[in-house]
């Protein structure tokens, strides 16, 4: 992956930032009717559907409750891309049939009938060519514990995110944890990523940002 692309993927997941500074991102949800699907045999990314249909957004999870905004397009509402220009609502929290998504200011509910595919955070980034975020605190547990010592991991990159392969993950009463191997060099600067340190991560760091995420568009 060259210089530019890396820094794109890591600012789709920084400049939306300010939105989620409160909130733990469960997944991304994927809005085929509003921005597009995916043509098999065309090129990489969304096609129009042939009629652009609206997602309301509601107050609450009831349809019932009064609508606070209407997506269109891309513009109305935060998004971060499942694959390779393919953007997904910002999912914090979901119950049955609704999803509670990232506005441009606050939040607000989508029915999940009138959604595509649901992609939690775990699938994605250990499906993805995954990373640790700058949002790592730089070291590794034995085992998936608070309490576990925690070594930290050499040759970091200064800006702080480091490639790295999630082998498993633990979403339990203690939370969601990966156990993952911290690679250097990395995805794209080898065809043999070397792993230089292995052990467990908590899926979130104390501010509640993600600890992992992942290069949507590869190498």
């Amino acid at each position: 992956m060259n210089i530019g692309l890396r820094s794109l993927c890591l600012f789709s997941l920084l400049a939306v930032a300010p939105a989620f500074a409160s909130e733990k991102i469960l997944g991304l949800l994927a809005l085929p009717k509003t921005f597009g699907i995916v043509d098999p045999n065309g090129a990489p990314g969304l096609a129009a559907p042939a009629k652009l249909q609206p997602t309301y957004v509601y107050a609450k999870p009831d349809q019932k409750s009064r609508a606070i905004s209407k997506i269109l397009k891309l513009e109305d509402a935060p998004t971060l891309e499942y694959g390779y220009e393919k953007p997904g609502l910002v999912v914090y929290e979901k119950t049955s049939g609704w999803f509670r998504v990232a506005l441009s200011t606050g939040t607000g509910w989508v029915r999940a009938e009138k959604t595509g595919n649901f992609r939690e955070y775990p699938k994605l980034v250990k499906d993805g060519l995954s990373y640790l975020t700058e949002h790592w605190d730089g070291t590794l547990r034995p085992s998936p514990n608070e309490s576990a010592a925690a070594a930290k991991v050499a040759g970091r990159p200064k800006e702080g995110a480091m490639d790295a392969r999630v082998h498993e993950i633990m979403n339990e009463k203690i939370g969601l944890w990966f156990r993952v191997e911290a690679l250097n060099p990395g995805h794209c600067q080898t065809t043999d990523a070397k792993p230089v340190a292995a052990g467990w991560v908590p899926g979130y760091a104390p501010s509640g940002k993600e600890t992992v995420w992942f290069f949507s568009r590869g190498c």
